[in-house]
């Protein structure tokens, strides 16, 4: 991955923190979106400039600043509002969807056959009830040769409730229903590893619990935190989640 890819706002100014504190959260606690986002601007990067892009389920549009030399379209449902029902933490205060193209559920866009030659799905799978209705109208609305850059996650915990369905899909869930819509998998690649996710579920744990208990199971996992960045072999699962580059045959 070149050194020149751009991080997003939140990325960078997370990155631009200095003094020793942040030095050390920086060595501590992983970063679980950096690389997912830094392959998605490659993947964004290398379209054909004015090909037609349709970013599908486009929660905020996060990625419609890198897509300049595309002719983009941004599909939602349109109804997160950020505050799940069930009150919990990782849920977004707020939540600015901006223009909308199509606004429905993903699996049935209002779209003619062979309308785009490239499909952006980022960490939406496990959002919706059909992924696999979801990956049909993808194969449908894609041009003979189109690409869809995908990213789900693998061991997700509940979040964007109540629009939360699954924590995960394997390869073999890809491999079939790929073939099925005549979709081949170009790329597939995990990222982070079993040790970047282990510390940050650690991590997670040591805060879920309040007062003297929480400093006990701190000082009990500080020590896997701070060798965590040693651990360069990390397993290849658990992980974070899978970058799928998928395109119609």
């Amino acid at each position: 991955m070149q050194n020149s890819v751009k991080l997003s706002p939140q990325h960078a100014q997370a990155q631009a923190a200095t003094g020793p504190l942040a030095a050390l959260k920086r060595y501590l606690i992983p970063e679980n979106t950096s690389h997912r986002h830094a392959w998605v601007l490659n993947e964004l990067a290398s379209l054909p400039k004015g090909k037609s892009l349709l970013d599908a389920g486009c929660g905020f549009q996060p990625y419609r600043a890198y897509c300049q030399h595309l002719k983009y379209a941004a599909q939602d449902f349109g109804q997160y509002t950020g505050a799940g029902q069930d009150g919990a933490l990782h849920n977004q205060a707020e939540w600015h969807y901006g223009k909308l193209d199509y606004t429905g559920d993903i699996w049935a866009i209002d779209a003619k056959n062979a309308s785009f030659d490239a499909i952006l799905c980022t960490e939406v799978f496990e959002h919706i009830p059909h992924p696999d209705k979801t990956l049909a109208e993808f194969a449908r609305l894609l041009k003979k040769g189109g690409v869809v850059i995908l990213t789900v996650p693998v061991n997700a915990i509940p979040h964007q409730t109540p629009y939360y369905f699954f924590s995960g899909l394997s390869r073999e869930w890809y491999d079939k229903f790929a073939a099925d819509n005549g979709l081949i998998i170009e790329h597939y690649q995990t990222y982070a590893g079993a040790a970047p996710y282990l510390a940050q579920e650690l991590i997670r744990l040591t805060f879920s619990y309040t007062g003297l208990v929480r400093y006990v199971v701190g000082a009990a996992v500080l020590p896997f935190l701070l060798l965590r960045p040693l651990l360069k072999s990390s397993p290849e699962h658990p992980c974070f989640g899978v970058l799928i580059r998928l395109r119609k045959a």
